[in-house]
């Protein structure tokens, strides 16, 4: 049977790299990284004259679950990652194992001002940044997740064992 692991946290916390680590130590294993599922940027709403990437109608919810589905019946290990990993029910529901990596809002301040991917972001959208996330992209109470900061080997073995 298909094991669905989520990973989700605030923007540069390093979802990505550690669906890359995950998914090069587990046994047939895809990665779906939600940013490949934003929609485009017309259809997004607006704050303050800029896209607002940070918003749950940022994503083709349908395509996302489809895609899921599709990996599920596909490979062993179906790795999912992004800001709003924990949105939806409906997914939340079939995940076998959550993590959420948590950093402090310094960190994110830091790595998020170094990002040069969307241009020069003012102050306000990089606080909105971090305020979305505490709005959107939270894990609910009734979901079991495991909590990492900057993951080191020891906690991602500890992880990969629990897998088993």
């Amino acid at each position: 049977m298909s094991k669905l692991i989520a990973i989700g946290g605030v923007s540069r916390s390093g979802k990505s790299s550690l669906a890359l680590k995950l998914s090069t130590a587990l046994p047939k294993s895809i990665v779906l990284h939600q940013d490949d599922f934003v929609k485009s940027a017309a259809q997004i709403p607006q704050i303050n004259g800029r896209t607002d990437w940070e918003h749950p109608d940022s994503i083709d919810w349908p395509l996302w679950e489809e895609s899921i589905d599709k990996a599920l019946a596909k490979h062993d290990y179906v790795i999912i990652e992004g800001l709003f990993a924990f949105y939806d029910a409906s997914i939340n529901s079939r995940i076998h194992k959550a993590i959420y990596l948590s950093i402090d809002k310094a960190t994110f301040l830091e790595r998020r001002r170094k990002e040069t991917r969307w241009g020069y972001e003012p102050e306000w959208f990089i606080e909105h940044v971090w305020e979305a996330h505490w709005q959107w992209g939270l894990a609910p109470e009734n979901l079991v997740i495991t909590k990492m900061s900057s993951p080191n080997e020891e906690e991602l073995e500890q992880f990969l064992n629990s897998m088993v």
